[in-house]
């Protein structure tokens, strides 16, 4: 049986373990990331036609980015295929199909050297 080590007393408790060791603790390479928010103010947000309700969108995400597992989740806020209406829109779906393995660009690499193909025993089942 692994014997404890003793404290150092030089060192200083870390403030961050117990919410590291709480269940609900989500590390930050596995937390949703905004990718594209909505203008924030509300006269932003429309270039022609009518709007209502735009200062429920104003500042909310637009696209966000969730890592499941060994993929990701792109969520977007509006529906970028719907009736041919939102062609600007078609360009965030075809981004985010197209460059699929890449949407961990900008996150943090985990602690511990498990990079982007390290692979555990639980996700190999």
């Amino acid at each position: 049986m692994p014997q404890p080590r003793p404290a150092d007393p030089n060192s200083r408790p870390d403030p961050d373990q117990d919410l590291r060791e709480s269940p609900f603790f989500v590390p930050p390479q596995l937390r949703p990331r905004v990718v594209l928010r909505f203008a924030s103010e509300e006269k932003n947000l429309l270039v022609s036609g009518m709007l209502a309700g735009g200062n429920e969108l104003a500042n909310r995400p637009a696209v966000v980015d969730v890592p499941v597992g060994r993929g990701h989740v792109v969520m977007f806020a509006t529906n970028p295929m719907w009736r041919h209406q939102t062609q600007g829109e078609f360009f965030l779906l075809f981004n985010a199909a197209l460059n699929y393995d890449n949407l961990s660009v900008g996150r943090s690499e985990p602690r511990g050297g498990q990079g982007r193909g390290a692979t555990t025993a639980d996700e190999d089942q």
